[in-house]
């Protein structure tokens, strides 16, 4: 069988072309055509592109030419593409490309710098690393413009962070509270040293210092960061690394009431932040605070008052509360939480069992002494025996915290506030894991700064993406929907001259990125080229 062009003339004398599915037989010895379907006028089948359709459909019915058309047809690259189109929009959603735009705006290739700024700050989320490693990284994504970046664009990004890292945090503390709403009456501040790998040897805020890590041997620097009660990052401050926390902290209060104009705050710190002296400065600024204190220190008399269930109240189903003023000291809030009591009970139940085959099958005390168990075991002549009872009295601090205030908030108001602590030291985490992920190798003071405020950012995206999601479905798991949208890829196809880019199907939980940012998915066809026209349907 074959196509035949049939031509008629019309009673008007006007030509008119049919296109005919033929068949040629042999008829007394003759080849004779058989006419098996009229496919209709031949100039409308070009403007409906009927042809092309009749052809998908009998694809279906040919085997053999499915499979020739997929051996012909080569994928050039898959690469990442839904979680791209999510980011962008979030970044321009809350607001930071407007703020960076408008410090561009003086700039001769401020394009190319917005884009690497972008850039490196979603590398930080996806794959962090070394700018090095970003450059490469942009291979691995469907980004059209990005197509020109190159790894100089990222250190021009980063010399321009560290120039104007001034009045863009000024800007971004600001934009950032008044985007999600927040009161920034109560702050967090905490700290974490950061290790250096780099050979970098004139570089102020590289010191040896009191290391978290016991990683004495090199040398360091230490990041401060100011969350609200929300975990919402708004200030991020790099000191040198045998800097204090006290130093710090000042600092960073005489930043808020110098340049933010803020005076009236609580600071809320974990037991870190707990000293006389610290204590002492925050009361000489007439500063309020809220700070957690380590129990083990009180002695027997003060445990035996402070952590009694005597006089507890409850605030809520899994906080109970009650307050005791000591003289010359403060007010003491003490906390207890009885489900988290008989989640530790039970932990040290399974502690204890672990210890006594530990002790009945060791011969050695090493393993006690190396791994933390010394003060629960008691040795006499070279003997381990289990000290009971001072494992039973680890249970007077199952599921309680005492707080230090010297606030005008109730003691309700003032423990659920500490709460809060445990989400924001989570982000904190997040901050610095993400720092940890790759080790900083910089050379310079303000590349070393600018790359710290770059991972500073990464977190600011993080939780305003998992804010907005939770707006939208408060049992959705940031995780899960982060790494559904990541299987969202831009896949090149090629046959012959035609090459066709198009985006995978969505996993059910894509869509609720997509939802949360309030950007439509992208169509399935992103762009086709045939010999030397292009189109393109990205959006």
């Amino acid at each position: 069988m074959y196509i035949r062009i049939k031509k008629v003339k019309t009673s008007s004398g006007k030509i008119k072309e049919y296109l005919l599915l033929v068949e040629g037989q042999r008829i007394q010895g003759k080849v004779r055509q058989k006419t098996i379907a009229n496919l209709g006028r031949l100039d409308l089948i070009k403007e409906t592109n009927m042809a092309d359709l009749l052809i998908d459909k009998l694809r279906d019915y040919a085997k053999y030419n499915k499979l020739m058309d997929m051996a012909r047809t080569s994928c050039d690259w898959s690469r990442e593409y839904g979680i791209i189109l999510v980011l962008r929009r979030l970044w321009e959603e809350i607001g930071l490309d407007e703020i960076f735009k408008r410090y561009l705006k003086a700039y001769k290739y401020r394009i190319s710098l917005s884009e690497g700024i972008l850039a490196l700050v979603i590398c930080r989320l996806l794959d962090p690393g070394s700018e090095h490693r970003t450059a490469g990284w942009l291979n691995s994504l469907y980004e059209p413009k990005w197509e020109n970046l190159q790894l100089q664009h990222f250190y021009r990004a980063l010399d321009f962070i560290y120039h104007h890292k001034e009045d863009l945090e000024k800007d971004l503390f600001f934009k950032a509270a008044n985007l999600f709403n927040q009161e920034l009456d109560l702050v967090m501040f905490d700290t974490t040293s950061i290790k250096y790998w780099g050979e970098g040897k004139d570089i102020d805020i590289l010191q040896y210092g009191y290391s978290k890590e016991k990683r004495g041997d090199l040398k360091q620097l230490i990041i401060g960061i100011l969350m609200t009660k929300e975990g919402l990052p708004v200030a991020c401050e790099v000191f040198p690394g045998n800097t204090s926390d006290l130093k710090s902290f000042l600092f960073i209060i005489e930043k808020l009431k110098e340049e933010y104009k803020i005076s009236k705050l609580i600071w809320v710190a974990d037991r870190g932040m707990v000293s006389t002296d610290n204590i002492s400065k925050l009361n000489e600024l007439k500063q309020e605070y809220i700070l957690g204190v380590k129990m083990r220190q009180f002695n027997q008399e003060k445990k035996d008052k402070f952590l009694s269930l005597d006089g507890m109240f409850l605030v809520r189903e899994d906080l109970y509360v009650k307050e005791i003023v000591v003289p010359n000291e403060g007010r003491y809030i003490i906390c207890f939480n009885p489900k988290e009591a008989e989640l530790e009970q039970k932990k040290r139940e399974f502690f204890r069992q672990v210890l006594e085959k530990k002790i009945e099958k060791s011969t050695t005390k090493e393993w006690i002494i190396k791994n933390g168990y010394r003060k629960y075991i008691d040795i006499t002549k070279g003997e381990i025996e289990l000290n009971y009872k001072r494992l039973r009295a680890e249970g007077q601090f199952d599921g309680k915290w005492v707080l230090l205030t010297n606030s005008k908030l109730d003691s309700k108001q003032v423990a659920l506030a500490y709460k809060d602590l445990w989400q924001i030291e989570a982000s904190f985490r997040d901050l610095k894991d993400d720092l940890e992920t790759s080790p900083i190798y910089h050379f310079t003071e303000r590349r070393i700064i600018a790359h710290i405020f770059v991972s500073f950012l990464s977190l600011l995206v993080k939780i305003a993406f998992n804010n907005k999601l939770k707006l939208i479905d408060k049992e959705a798991s940031y995780q899960e929907v982060f790494d559904a949208v990541r299987e969202v890829k831009a896949v090149k196809l090629t046959e012959g001259r035609k090459e066709i880019v198009f985006r995978t199907e969505f996993p059910a939980k894509a869509n609720l990125a997509f939802k949360a940012v309030g950007v439509a998915p992208p169509p399935r066809i992103l762009s086709y080229q045939e010999s030397k026209s292009v189109v393109s349907r990205q959006e």
